[in-house]
């Protein structure tokens, strides 16, 4: 489809500086990432520590070296790959549909791959007894503030790419930076509310918010995710080589040919997958850095390894947990029912511990057990 612009609807400005900036700082901040990594590597291998049996029974006992590490890795290699991706348009220098289609996806990949950056060092501060309240006081830049900021900033280049298309002949109320802000603000009201304990205090919305929070299919995926803290890093990365392989294939991207996609088509789906994308990962680390609480069920020593059960909030789960090491053995699911079973959360901490298929059997045995005592006392 052709589209007409003009001088006054869409000014011409060059946007190879602006491509230049964004993959400077995205390969500085892939440096960073880099460093950190490194002196995490070496922190882990020179101090290894041993959690505690106090640091086993917190809420952020899931959070293990491993995941830190897998986050870091992530994080730095979706940089990488925006600033290749931004290497790619520092040459162009008009404004065009292909070109702010191009920045459009990139600053998707580069909006994620800053906040897992965040997002890895929040891991890093629930690990620490001094930090940790710190972690639960800052959890909100990453999963509130930090995804809805990410949208208002693109709201100006979906403007800029809309008035190209429309060259004033647009209705006002298609414009996407209305729509941005919009979406924005819903992400960072829902952020803030499930994030700050504060919020919970207000009248009235703390009765909204617990009743959003016993929603089944909500705290099912939420607790499916605790096991997983890599997770939210692990969506940027993947986003970063979906894009990437994407305009690496897409013909015409970089050469100055033709204008390109009409923008009309493709902003507002741009700008729903972007905020689709930063509503993911809002909910993917906010799950993470604000896990179900657990209530104590009881302690069992099975093969000189005494492990403790721990009841989830909201749900029929039970968390098993190594007492000695801290390390989470797995979740029983379904302990009410016949169809009872322990999905070990890290195959590796199964195998150390000397745990057999029949001592696995006998730990969910346990926990239905524990769970049923746990039933019978509410009652």
């Amino acid at each position: 489809m052709e589209y007409v612009h003009t001088q006054m609807a869409a000014p011409v400005v060059n946007l190879g500086p602006l491509a230049q900036m964004y993959g400077t700082l995205a390969a500085t901040l892939a440096g960073f990432a880099f460093a950190a990594l490194v002196i995490y590597l070496e922190r882990q291998s020179n101090h290894g520590e041993t959690p505690s049996v106090e640091v086993s029974s917190s809420k952020y006992g899931h959070v293990e070296p491993a995941s830190i590490v897998k986050t870091l890795f992530y994080a730095m290699c979706a940089l990488t790959v925006c600033a290749f991706l931004y290497a790619r348009l520092a040459g162009e220098s008009a404004p065009s549909g292909r070109v702010l289609l191009a920045l459009s996806l990139f600053g998707m990949v580069l909006a994620t791959a800053v906040l897992s950056l965040f997002y890895a060092l929040n891991l890093v501060m629930t690990t620490h007894e001094l930090t940790r309240p710190s972690a639960e006081a800052t959890r909100w830049v990453v999963a509130a503030a930090g995804p809805s900021l990410a949208i208002a900033l693109l709201a100006d280049l979906f403007d800029s790419a809309w008035k190209l298309g429309c060259a004033g002949g647009c209705a006002a109320w298609m414009s996407p930076r209305w729509w941005s802000f919009a979406f924005g603000c819903v992400l960072l009201l829902v952020g803030m509310l499930l994030t700050m304990p504060v919020m919970r205090r207000v009248r009235g919305l703390g009765e909204a918010i617990e009743w959003l929070l016993r929603r089944r299919p909500i705290r099912a995926g939420s607790d499916s995710l605790v096991l997983r803290p890599h997770f939210p890093a692990l969506v940027s990365v993947v986003f970063a080589v979906l894009v990437g392989g994407t305009t690496l294939w897409v013909d015409g991207l970089t050469p100055a040919s033709g204008d390109g996609p009409d923008p009309r088509l493709w902003v507002h789906p741009v700008l729903i997958l972007t905020s689709v994308v930063m509503a993911t990962f809002a909910f993917t680390s906010g799950s993470v850095l604000d896990p179900a609480p657990t209530a104590p069920l009881g302690r069992r020593r099975f093969n000189e390894c005494e492990l403790e059960f721990r009841a989830v909030n909201l749900l029929s789960r039970v968390r098993v947990v190594e007492v000695g090491t801290g390390h989470v053995l797995g979740t029983v699911v379904r302990p009410d029912t016949n169809q009872a079973q322990l999905r070990p959360w890290n195959p590796s901490v199964v195998r150390r511990a000397g745990f057999a298929p029949a001592d696995l059997d006998e730990v969910t045995a346990t926990a239905k057990l524990l769970w049923a005592k746990h039933l019978e006392a509410d009652r």
